[in-house]
């Protein structure tokens, strides 16, 4: 698990804003401390269960850990799969694609209903796509009256 590359999280008066792309700002009042630790741990190389496990071990209530991580992924703040997992080579771009646009696909993958696989995929179609633009021109003239 790790968390979304567009997260923005900040304390303000009124508690912790959260936001990520394609979804409203969330604003979380009271004790948020747990949702905190559960975003310090998902940082790419713990699964969900081992997140529960660690923050169970430290007197935290797995129940209340695992709805946090579900709201977490229904949210789009918290992803399942790493892109960094489809750099090492189970999406068949190349380096240099991947170096080139990374921030595109870092962008499309921040997107709600869209994981970091359809992201690369989203990514490979548009390196394939070609377009062809014509254009017509036609001058118009007045004939000129004279008399």
């Amino acid at each position: 698990m790790t968390t979304n590359d567009s997260l923005y999280v900040t304390v303000t008066a009124e508690g912790l804003v959260v936001a990520v792309n394609g979804k409203d700002m969330i604003t979380l009042s009271g004790d948020y401390q747990n949702f905190l630790e559960c975003l310090e741990l998902a940082d790419g190389s713990k699964s969900c269960q081992s997140i529960i496990s660690e923050l169970s071990q430290n007197g935290r209530n797995p129940a209340d850990i695992h709805e946090i991580l579900t709201f977490c992924m229904d949210e789009n703040i918290i992803k399942t799969t790493g892109y960094s997992d489809l750099r090492r080579g189970q999406v068949s771009l190349d380096e240099y694609s991947y170096t080139k646009w990374d921030r595109q696909i870092r962008n499309f993958a921040s997107l709600p209903e869209i994981d970091d696989q359809q992201a690369v995929t989203y990514q490979k179609n548009l390196e394939e796509a070609h377009i062809a633009i014509l254009g017509v021109a036609v001058l118009l003239t007045s004939p000129s009256s004279s008399q």
